[in-house]
This record gives structure tokens, sequence and C-alpha cells, in this order.
């Protein structure tokens, strides 16, 4: 059966597949600790030009963003299962202390429950493990490094079609079963059945492949029909696609809802929706270092569920939490006071999130429907001032207003700052005139007086989401829209979004792996199953996204994204984008072998992290 094939949600550098045909990739590298305290900026998924199309657990690559890629870089590969690489002597035991800002939700990662919790996510990666993964721990002078995982190697035929993994052997499920092909096969056979219900982020990466086959039970082959992609690598490294066990899909599809059986490196201890989750050490974990060390160094971690920001910081600096996660971010001002207050008894990681905070307009109900409101709401949405009143400073520290990815951490993607200002809603400056324009285009669609939005700029209760929805409703209102906040428990507010029942909405997303196509793919694409609750179809956007994900030109490729944001910024859109946030990420200092990163979704198995305290 042939799948449609506008891929969708993940994506990776387009100079990835200029080396594709000719690729070296592998595990390892990371330092035993990496201490900074300085911005950094990270660079699209990297993979290598090498002299053979064999990809092996034995090296690992990296590019840069130009056409050209760089040369592959080796790692030492001791055992057959390394998939780190570490300076220094790693210290066994003890246990990691984490938070989570929301509720896990469900411990299957494609279960339609799933929806697209970024903390749900987080909390099955310990669990569940992917076919390929990004190199750990991240390194933010390389960027994203894809590397094997589940898979021993891989090799791409020649015309760049069919991608064909080898799986590792000996590796166990949680209870034991031997993990094969078939697992493999049974996952993205349950992905790709147009009629099983499955989350949005998981059923929105399937067109990049047309077929999977399984010829023997360490051996697949991933079919990618007459086009090939510049997505499939980093694909087949999301959170979204961890592999699940076959033997327990076949007793039926809500079996893994609430009991996880994965072959990661920490299975399930306890697990209480409103307290968290207790992991504790995998036993039989097949992972090693480049020293034959068995992973996880870590006995035990805990993710506990903490939904007060103000609860959150004091835990923190009470050293009952060990490390702050990626997401909620958290603004300069307050990393810094944090710093002056535990000195170098904790580090501050500085990180560009990937993650972007979003303003939904329902494009099938009244008063959304119309396109004179959308725009209106446009200009009505200070971009600057709403940033300044949630993060800090605009480019200093409080992210970048308007953007739909980040543009540091993707060089030559982003329309530059002066241009940026052209559009509604972006020059601060101009506020006197938009807010007249905005008054305008309600009166031109029928509403002189304003118009009521009777359902509330609304949000999903975590964090500072209240405030933002509170600082937009106000913005709004400056404009002639009738509205106030309105504040949601997350499951509400999720199934509102899914159904429809919404006028405009706040809600924030990541990236999975680092490119921007991820990102425009993720609300903007009117493709079937997709986030795109906001139901707005343009068949330009999709043609563009389309061409972009094809071509092995990075020129080419950097020229049709600009193309995709002008459009968004200017034209007949559903979606305002506030903010492509940055963040800091603070860490106790005996937290060893860690770096946040390279999206909010991962890494977090932590299986390469230690504790010397």
């Amino acid at each position: 059966m042939k799948w449609a094939k506008n891929a969708k949600l993940l994506s990776v550098s387009a100079a990835i597949l200029a080396g594709l045909l000719a690729v070296m990739v592998a595990c390892g590298g990371g330092d035993s600790d990496q201490e900074t305290s300085s911005a950094t900026t990270t660079q699209p998924a990297k993979q290598a030009a090498a002299s053979t199309t064999t990809t092996t657990a034995a090296a690992k690559t990296t590019t840069t963003t130009t056409t050209a890629p760089t040369t592959a870089k080796a790692s030492p590969a001791a055992t057959a299962n390394v998939v780190i690489n570490v300076s220094g002597t790693p210290t066994y035991g003890g246990m990691i202390r984490r938070f989570g800002f929301g509720d896990y939700g469900v411990f299957d990662p494609q279960h339609a429950e799933m929806r697209t919790s970024m903390m749900a996510m987080v909390a099955m990666q310990p669990l569940y493990e992917t076919i390929l993964s990004f190199d750990e721990p991240f390194d933010p002078s390389e960027g994203a490094v894809i590397v094997p995982n589940l898979a021993k190697a891989f090799s791409f035929s020649s015309d760049g079609l069919k991608l064909t993994v080898h799986l590792r052997e000996g590796i166990k499920w949680h209870d034991g079963v031997p993990f094969t092909s078939a697992d493999v096969q049974a996952t993205f056979d349950r992905i790709m059945d147009p009629n099983v219900q499955k989350a949005p982020n998981a059923e929105a990466s399937v067109p990049i492949i047309e077929s999977v086959s399984s010829p023997d039970d360490h051996t697949v082959v991933f079919d990618m029909g007459d086009q090939p992609s510049n997505l499939i690598l980093p694909y087949l490294a999301t959170t979204w696609i961890s592999i699940v066990p076959k033997h327990i899909l076949d007793k039926g599809p809500d079996e893994l809802r609430d009991n996880a059986v994965g072959t990661g490196p920490f299975t399930i201890d306890w697990a209480d929706k409103q307290r968290g989750i207790g992991y504790v050490r995998n036993p039989d974990y097949w992972g090693t270092d480049q020293e034959a060390r068995p992973l996880p160094y870590l006995d035990s971690m805990e993710l506990n569920t903490v939904k007060d920001s103000t609860q959150q910081l004091a835990l923190f600096r009470g050293g009952q939490i060990d490390v702050w996660p990626m997401w909620p971010a958290m603004e300069v001002s307050t990393a810094k006071a944090i710093k002056d207050q535990l000195g170098d008894a904790i580090y501050v990681d500085p990180i560009q999130l990937d993650a972007i905070v979003q303003m939904f307009m329902n494009t099938a109900a009244p008063p959304f429907d119309n396109p004179k409101v959308r725009k209106a709401a446009m200009y009505a949405m200070d971009r600057h001032e709403w940033v300044k009143r949630i993060y800090g400073t605009p480019y200093e520290g409080g992210g970048y207003p308007g953007y739909a990815f980040d543009p540091v951490l993707y060089k030559g993607y982003g329309l530059s700052a002066e241009e940026m200002l052209t559009f509604p809603g972006l020059d601060p400056s101009r506020r006197t005139a938009d807010v007249a324009q905005a008054k305008q285009l309600l009166a031109e669609a029928g509403y002189p007086d304003g118009v009521e939005l009777p359902a509330g700029v609304m949000t999903g209760q975590a964090g500072n989401y209240a405030q933002m929805a509170q600082v937009a409703a106000s913005l709004l209102r400056d404009a002639g829209f009738k509205t106030e906040a309105q504040v949601m428990e997350w499951g509400a507010f999720f199934s509102n979004l899914g159904e429809g029942q919404f006028q405009i909405a706040r809600n924030a997303w990541a990236g999975v792996v680092p490119d921007p196509l991820g990102m425009l793919s993720l609300t903007f694409g009117s493709w079937g199953a997709s986030n795109n609750w906001t139901q707005w179809n343009n068949s330009e956007f999709d043609d563009l996204w389309i061409a972009a994900s094809r071509t092995t030109d990075m020129v080419k490729k950097q020229e049709i994204v600009k193309q995709i944001q002008r459009k968004i910024l200017s034209e007949d859109s559903s979606v305002i984008n506030m903010v492509m946030a940055t963040s800091n990420a603070p860490r106790w200092s005996y937290v060893k072998n860690f770096y946040p990163g390279p999206t909010p979704y991962g890494e977090h198995s932590y299986r390469h992290v230690w504790l010397e305290r």
C-alpha cells in the first residue's frame, strides 16, 4: 500500500542528504563533564561524508550547515554495545532527583492519549528506546549528532531510497522477552495504520516512509518510495517513534497505557499520577561505555510532579532537585540570582530551547473563520511587549519575538531582525498604528464595535502559562477583542483543542530534532493527523514545505524556508508566533557527564549520568 508522503514532524539539516549516500555515523563522544556558563549555539543535526555507505556503532559524524560535509569523527569501540564514550572514571550508585511540570499521562509512546505531551515523553525516555538516537551528553559545540542505538549499523541504497538497519543482538525487553525486528515491524505497522488512533506527533512523521519490511530477526528495511527524504534519520531518532514490544501489542491496544515494557536503562519502581515516577536501574540493560562498563551508572531516579513554579525554584535552591529541566524556561534574571546564591556549587547551562509559544486561532468557528479577524489579532498582538512582560528583553535573554523557529540555532534560515520588524505586530514603535489597523480590520469583518471572545484566551495550567494568556488577552483588548484569560486543567484543555472547542488558545512546542522544518510542520501543515488544531489549510505552504524537505541543496532549502516564513507572517494564517524561547538550566556540580539537549524532548534517558558527591 502506498502511503501519502508529505513528511511532517521531524527534520534534520538538508546537508545530511548530500552525504547520505556516502555516510558514516556512530556512537560515542562527549566530555565527562561540560561546565559552561557562557552562551552557546547549536547546529542542525549532523552527518558527514565518508567512503562507505555503512554506518556502525564505532564512529560518529558531524557536519556544518553548508553544503560541504566535514570528515567523520571516529570513536573507539571496546564492545559491540558501546553507546557512550566518557572521560574519567564514572561513579556507580545514587539517585538523581528531577521534577516534571505536569502529569506524565500514559506509558505508551504512540498511544492516542499521548497527544503531544512533552512531560509524557520526558517520563518515558528512561524506559523506551529508539533505533537511532542523539549522542549523549549533548555537546553544544558540535550540535545534535545522530548515532546508532537499538541499531548497530545502517546503510543506504545507492539511490538513497532504501535504508537497511541492522539491529543489535542480545537485547531484552524489561519482562525478559528478546528484542527482534518483529518488534520494529509491529511498531511501524501500528504507526502507519490509518485505522489506528495514535499520538499526533507519531502519526505526523509516518509519510517519510512508504513501507517497512523485516527480512530476518535483526534486519529492517525502510523504503521511501520514489524520492529520498532528508528527514529519515532524525525520524528514527525521535522519542515519538520509540520501539514497543510486539508481544505486548498483540494483547491489545491499551496494554502499554499504564504498564511500561521497554528496553531502556531504567524500569518503573513506582508511578502515581499526582506524585510522579520512581525509576530503578535495569540490571539486564544491554549498553556499555567504551571501557565495557555497564550502563546506567545510577541506581535510581525520581521524576516528581511539581506544577508550581515557586515551589520548583525552592526545591532546587534547597538541594532537593539535582537538575533543572530544559522546560519550563528559566529567565536570565532568575538563573543569575540562583548562581549568585549558590556559587560554584552549581553550573548554569545556557541553552537554545528550540521551543516556541504560539496562539492558535480556530478557523472552523466564528470569529476566526474570517481571515480579517485573524489578521486583526496579528496586528493586536504586540510580540515585543508580550515577551518583555513574560521573559525579559527581546533578543537579550528574552527570546526571539515572532519567529517560527530559532534564528540562532538555524543560522542562514531565519529572516533578519530588520525584516521581522516589517510584519504585523512585530514593530513596537508602530503599536498605535497596529492597533488602529486591527480595529479597521474588525470593522471590515462586521465588528465595528469590537468582537466578543466568550471562550477566552485558553491555556492549560502550568508555570507561568496563565500569565501568558493574561498578557495576550490584555493586548487583544487594546484593539477591540473583548476577552479574558481562560485557564484550564491540562486534560480538559487538550480535549478542547482536539475537538475544536476553542476560539483562541495558547500552547507551546519543542522541536524533537534541530531543524526549521520540524517547527514549521508542527502546526501549519494541512495534512491529516497533525497538531494543526486551527484547521488551517494552505496548499502553497504544503508544497513549499515538501520541496524544502526533498532538496539536497542547502542554499535552496534556506530560500524556501524564508519564503514560508514570509507567508505565515504576512498573509492569511491561523497561528500567531509569540516567541522562540531561550533558557538557562542550572544543575548541581556533583551531577557529571550531563548537558541538557538537544531539545526539551531529549535526551532524558540518564544512562550516561553519574553523581560525585
